[in-house]
């Protein structure tokens, strides 16, 4: 899988999604406030019980103190 690795340097309410290159929303992985320090997430390329089709995908990190958007290439 994909992993996602992000730093909080205090305990902060963070949304993690994965977009398509249409802008939906396909993945939800972090909603929720996360203690300080770093962390990593994986998502394993599924959509539900389905595998994401092989492409350009965009993970979306929001932060009360910002939003980072960054690509990410889905292989199969």
């Amino acid at each position: 899988g994909a992993q996602v690795g992000f730093a909080l340097p205090r305990e902060s309410r963070v949304r993690l999604t994965i977009h398509d290159l249409q802008g939906r929303t396909v993945v939800l992985l972090v909603d929720g406030m996360v203690p300080a320090g770093h962390h990593r997430v994986t998502w394993e390329g599924r959509v539900g019980a389905m595998w994401a089709p092989a492409g350009l995908y965009f993970v979306c990190y929001e932060t009360p103190e910002g939003r980072l958007v960054r690509r990410l290439a889905v292989a199969h």
